[in-house]
């Protein structure tokens, strides 16, 4: 079984997959991670966001020998800001959306799976068992993302998500959207316990 959670950045996506997936006995997958783990292997080989698109050829030869199982990355490295930039930059390039897609879809293929992301149930799988939306209000994503870096300036960051909505929907390959016949869910003003317990009705009501 395939449940895809997409949705805008600080929602709760990947919070909820995981405790989710826990909970249910499934394996959750972070697409973001992904990407964040390309820039990061790009990083560690020379290609930055300042040259990465003048390094192309160099970053398709890079990817022929990456291998995301073997790449031992210290979580924190990868929510870096620099890290997540780059990830978001990098996600607009087609030829790695192929890769990082392709790793999704190998990992899923194995056991039930859990798949947060911003394509995940309108691309990656579009045939998905069951498919959620995340949404909520850039007051309370902001004041998230400060939590989590330990910043105080929330206007900054309030600047940066909007930039980050931008970048998503008007993206030419793969723009975020509501899948089709997914369930919208506005995290703003409930806890992870109200927002997994709605889930699992779901599932229970409709499995």
């Amino acid at each position: 079984m395939i449940i895809t959670i997409d949705g805008y950045s600080a929602t709760g996506k990947s919070t909820i997959a995981s405790k989710l997936a826990q909970e249910i006995g499934f394996q959750h997958l972070n697409s973001g991670l992904i990407y964040r783990t390309i820039s990061y292997y790009l990083n560690s080989n020379g290609i930055f966001l300042y040259n990465y698109m003048n390094q192309i050829k160099i970053i398709k030869s890079l990817l022929n020998d990456f291998e995301l199982t073997e790449m031992k990355v210290d979580i924190t490295i990868l929510k870096s800001k620099d890290i997540g930039i780059f990830g978001t930059k990098i996600a607009q390039i087609d030829f790695i959306r192929d890769v990082a897609n392709s790793i999704q879809k190998d990992v899923a293929s194995k056991n039930n799976t859990i798949i947060d992301g911003r394509d995940a149930g309108t691309v990656v799988f579009p045939n998905a068992d069951f498919k959620f939306f995340f949404v909520a209000d850039i007051n309370i994503r902001a004041e998230r993302i400060a939590n989590e870096r330990k910043e105080n300036n929330i206007e900054l960051i309030k600047e940066e998500l909007i930039d980050r909505d931008k970048e998503d929907i008007y993206r030419k390959i793969a723009p975020l959207k509501k899948p089709k016949n997914a369930i919208e869910i506005d995290t703003s003003f409930l806890s992870i316990e109200e927002i997994i317990n709605n889930m699992r009705k779901t599932l229970i009501r409709n499995n």
